[in-house]
């Protein structure tokens, strides 16, 4: 087999993309990383020129392709770009480090820490773990009660991730977004999700918008990917009157239900023209 394809829960985007994968001709096998026992002392039967990860969970997917990697195939996308993009610090820094523009954050590894920082950056601001997806145990604080409030409760959660604040400015942005889907770097679709809350996550309900892509958003989006590792990614952004686009999360899975129904574009054929040259 020329491809292997690694899931876990098959989505809309997963089946969209076996199915492209069936219409191009690719040869093809599937894991479902759930299911395989990973000894690499006893490997066998593999053929595969290329592996595309597509596990939803963030420790599934480092975990396999750091496997597979170490069998010597390339993956797509790469260990350390799932590793880079899934730590929201790690990445917020390495785009800070290339000066690529990023809503204000700051960092903090003790609650009476971190309060000091909410006051000093100034509210509202915006809690988020360094981890995980889809808005969840995003919090916006209006005021020192209540980034007290959630800063106390995010105490009582296990897990050392906790103990890791993560502060950011808030946006004002209408509750609206910008999201581009990205190849190498090249952005093959983008659209502006709008929603009735501040987070704007499709996964909430949000709604989206075909966007005309702008040189700024060309340019800012291949640094990013570059600062990222490269592969198949989606780019979350704000738009600012004074600062202009700010990158705000890069995602490494790329969910693209929403922004084929949108843009027009088939994402997944396009993700498949790509692995076809990849390979």
């Amino acid at each position: 087999m020329d491809l292997l394809f690694l899931s876990s829960i098959i989505r809309t985007e997963e089946k969209l993309l076996l199915n492209a994968l069936n219409s191009a001709g690719l040869a093809f096998s599937t894991i479902d990383v759930r299911k395989k026992i990973f000894d690499r002392t006893h490997e066998s039967g593999l053929n595969a020129d290329l592996v595309l990860n597509r596990c939803i969970s963030q420790t599934q997917s480092l975990a396999s392709v750091r496997y597979f990697e170490s069998l010597g195939l390339t993956c797509v996308n790469s260990s350390s770009t799932i590793a880079l993009s899934g730590d929201k610090q790690a990445m917020t820094l390495a785009l800070q480090a290339a000066r690529i523009p990023t809503p204000s954050t700051i960092f903090a590894l003790d609650t009476k820490t971190a309060l000091q920082a909410t006051e000093q950056m100034g509210y509202p601001v915006v809690l988020k773990p360094t981890t995980g997806s889809w808005g969840r145990l995003v919090v916006k604080a209006h005021d020192r009660n209540a980034a007290e409030a959630v800063l106390d409760l995010r105490e009582q959660l296990t897990g050392p991730q906790h103990r890791l604040h993560y502060i950011q400015k808030f946006i004002e942005t209408g509750n609206s977004d910008l999201r581009a889907i990205t190849l190498d770097g090249r952005i093959i679709a983008a659209y502006r999700r709008r929603s009735n809350h501040w987070i704007t996550n499709a996964s909430r309900g949000a709604t989206g918008e075909k966007i005309s892509i702008s040189t700024d958003l060309e340019e800012l989006c291949r640094a990013t990917s570059e600062v990222a590792g490269g592969g198949i990614l989606s780019i979350d952004l704000f738009e600012t009157d004074q600062s202009g686009l700010l990158v705000n999360e890069v995602n490494h899975t790329t969910e693209f239900a929403l922004a084929t129904d949108v843009t027009g574009v088939n994402i997944a054929s396009e993700i498949v023209n790509y692995l076809k040259a990849r390979l």
